[in-house]
């Protein structure tokens, strides 16, 4: 995956993340209200801070985290609202720091058992680190780091009740990334996304049930540089496959289908082939958790090319060796071969941690995560070692 996506990925997971780990500290503060916050302070000691294929430069940041989320229940209803941020400062080089946040909000109103409405929004104000992105050829094109906005919306419409041998969802995804400055080299990578989809879920066993989905989605940019090609384009993804959850040990789906991507410019090349998406988890036994995905997908570029089409594999361990200690390891790789432009580049990812929990509402964590990249590109190539100390409190 692009370092970029893959950045606005990690702030969303790290809004969940934390949230999820934070989920037994709420405090309730009147009937149907409760109140979950706290905050993270990483230190992180980074061997490569730009990226670079050579003369490697090493920098150390002080990263903090808040975060507020506030859960809202009522009769016929529930409602979060959320707030994480993550303010870093550089310690040791001359580089602008930054602060990066996530809003979001939510609302799932189900007055009839067999009728569920969901609709979402969520704003992020994020970065693009030198060295990714529109500048991963030359961290020194920009000053610093390029910002962005990303804004979210969505809406989803169930029928089927709880235990119904049947379950059929409908509904929209609205997602739309601005960038704030250097306007002269992100004015033109600026797009919206409008999609709509339907699910169809039927039971064939206790916790496991067919699933069958469609997915429909425009993609827009907003400015073209002149002379250039038109990156607008339709995407289509039908995907069949197997969904697992309830009490079984082992959750998630496995599903393969087809995708096709389709210009408006005949001079860009279109797409049609497998899709995959695959994520389960199983839990071994009470303190042992194992997490597999395996994708398949056209992603947008940051910088040149018509599509990057993915193959990504993601593992993870989790393990709860005592009360007081967990560990974490994840391994990945991707492929992503860049159509349109003479450009594959495969990556691969190895994190290990280690967690001391004295309290429930205290965590220290040690981490290693060592980030390899080669390419066909070779000005783009690099490796990177990062070691963190992470101390995470709910308050």
């Amino acid at each position: 995956m692009h370092k970029t996506a893959k950045y606005i990925l990690a702030i969303n997971l790290s809004l969940i993340t934390c949230l999820s780990q934070a989920q037994e500290g709420a405090i309730r503060l009147a009937e149907g209200i409760e109140l979950t916050s706290g905050i993270k302070v990483n230190y992180l000691h980074d061997n490569n801070v730009y990226f670079a294929e050579s003369s490697a430069e090493t920098a150390s940041v002080l990263q903090t985290s808040p975060l507020v989320k506030i859960d809202l229940t009522a009769e016929n209803y529930t409602s979060q609202i959320e707030y994480a941020g993550q303010y870093g400062q550089y310690l040791n080089i001359e580089e602008a720091d930054y602060y990066d946040q996530v809003f979001a909000a939510k609302l799932s109103n189900s007055a009839h058992s067999k009728h569920n409405v969901q609709i979402g929004a969520k704003i992020i104000q994020g970065h693009q680190a030198r060295g990714t992105g529109l500048t991963e050829f030359d961290a020194n094109i920009t000053s610093s780091a390029i910002k962005f906005n990303q804004y979210q919306m969505n809406g989803r419409y169930e029928y089927g009740s709880q235990g119904a041998q049947g379950k059929l969802a409908i509904g929209v995804n609205l997602s739309q990334l601005d960038y704030r400055n250097f306007n002269q080299l992100t004015q033109s990578k600026d797009y919206a996304k409008y999609s709509y989809f339907s699910e169809f879920d039927y039971k064939i066993g206790k916790v496991t049930a067919l699933s069958i989905d469609f997915n429909q989605t425009k993609i827009l940019y907003k400015h073209r540089d002149n002379n250039s090609i038109s990156r607008d384009s339709s995407e289509s993804r039908l995907l069949v496959g197997v969904k697992w959850a309830g009490l079984s040990h082992l959750t998630g789906q496995i599903k393969f289908g087809f995708q096709n991507k389709k210009f408006n410019d005949a001079a860009r090349e279109d797409f049609n082939g497998l899709a995959v998406d695959v994520n389960l988890n199983w839990q071994a036994s009470s303190y042992s958790e194992f997490s597999v995905s395996v994708g398949r997908a056209t992603k947008e570029p940051f910088s040149n090319g018509d599509y990057i089409a993915e193959n990504s594999t993601k593992l993870a361990w989790l393990h709860s060796w005592s009360a007081f200690f967990k560990s974490q390891l994840q391994i990945g790789y991707s492929n992503d071969d860049y159509v349109g432009l003479d450009r594959t580049d495969h990556s691969r990812h190895l994190k290990l941690g280690l967690s001391y929990l004295p309290i429930k509402t205290l965590r220290l964590t040690a981490s290693n995560q060592i980030d390899v990249k080669d390419s066909t590109l070779n000005q783009i190539e690099y490796d990177k070692n990062m070691l963190s100390l992470t101390l995470e409190v709910l308050l």
